[in-house]
């Protein structure tokens, strides 16, 4: 899929007005309001092409952006993940806001990033070698972005896009971005692969963050539920990135057939995010994953921005805390 480019005078147009946005680690709905009129003055066919990408089932499931404005000044990146919100100036966030509010809500979940609705995804050494954003020594699998639910299904409200925006590459330019679109995993894949894959034959692990804040490190597994669901030429794939069980051998086997045709390369797309580099992902279409790579933590490490989008969050009341955007 080609990118969508801003032309260097909208680029530099849009990063001055986003230079002037409020904090919005001060004041999220504020900065929110600030922004959107700042892309309401894009483009009309820009705008089209994003609002399309999450509006129609047929849209690819990911979409790259490139040429975003960027921050005159950046700190060093953060060691441990956490928001630097002492700052002149919040560009990165600005676009980040600006493109979740064509495709939803950005909404928060206390078991992520402690609800915080900008996230920071930084390599963290004491999280090298985990299946998560803290990682860096392994390949973080294919997967979604999923939330845990008492009811056992761990999908159900789970994001249904994220968007990922490079303000600083890893320096060596190894740590990729894959997206595996569930069309093409299922075309991949033998026909009685996809319909054991279509059964409720598999366990999902909860997200990693919530293993270790709520549940000690231990593993909290899902009830029975199929990898893909819905219409043949529109399929919902659904899978954990800390962790995936198939019931029977037959199960685990469909299983590692869709590993290994997540891996062709005829299937995913890998990409280098490099610094003004944005992706929106849609996390029902499809898979992603991230490649190896060496930090250095030493301030001039791999930095992106991310939010989590809900096409509204009514559905989602009854897991309210009290603040709002933020959800159980």
């Amino acid at each position: 899929m080609k990118p969508l480019a801003l032309d260097d005078t909208l680029s530099k147009n849009i990063g001055a007005k986003l230079q002037a946005i409020t904090s919005p680690y001060e004041k999220f709905e504020d900065s929110l309001v600030q922004v959107y009129k700042i892309f309401a003055e894009l483009p009309a066919n820009v705008i089209k092409d994003i609002m399309s990408f999450g509006r129609f089932p047929e849209s690819p499931g990911m979409m790259l952006l490139e040429n975003m404005p960027l921050d005159p000044v950046l700190p060093p990146t953060p060691k441990d993940g956490k928001p630097v919100t002492a700052r002149n100036s919040f560009v990165g966030e600005g676009i980040l806001l600006g493109l979740t509010q064509m495709l939803g809500e950005p909404v928060g979940f206390t078991s992520e990033k402690s609800g915080n609705l900008i996230h920071y995804v930084t390599p963290v050494e004491s999280g090298s070698y985990t299946q998560s954003n803290q990682g860096s020594k392994v390949f973080l699998n294919y997967h979604n972005d999923s939330v845990h639910d008492e009811s056992g299904y761990y999908h159900r409200f789970n994001p249904d896009y994220l968007i990922l925006h490079c303000i600083r590459a890893d320096k060596e330019g190894k740590a990729y971005t894959y997206y595996a679109d569930a069309r093409d995993i299922c075309k991949a894949l033998p026909a009685e692969t996809v319909a054991l894959l279509r059964q409720p034959l598999f366990r999902m692990a909860a997200p990693s963050t919530f293993s270790r804040e709520r549940a000690g490190g231990a593993q909290v597994w899902s009830n029975l539920v199929p990898i893909i669901s819905g219409p043949d030429a529109f399929p919902e794939v659904s899978i954990a990135a800390n962790g995936v069980k198939g019931e029977t051998p037959e199960a685990e086997k469909a299983l590692e057939q869709l590993h290994a045709a997540c891996h062709d390369e005829k299937v995913h797309t890998k990409v280098a995010l490099r610094p003004g580099m944005t992706m929106l992902i849609n996390n029902r279409k499809g898979l992603h994953a991230r490649g190896v790579f060496e930090p250095g933590f030493d301030g001039e490490d791999r930095w992106l921005l991310r939010t989590y989008i809900r096409r509204n969050m009514w559905e989602m009341r009854h897991r309210s805390i009290g603040t709002q955007r933020v959800f159980a």
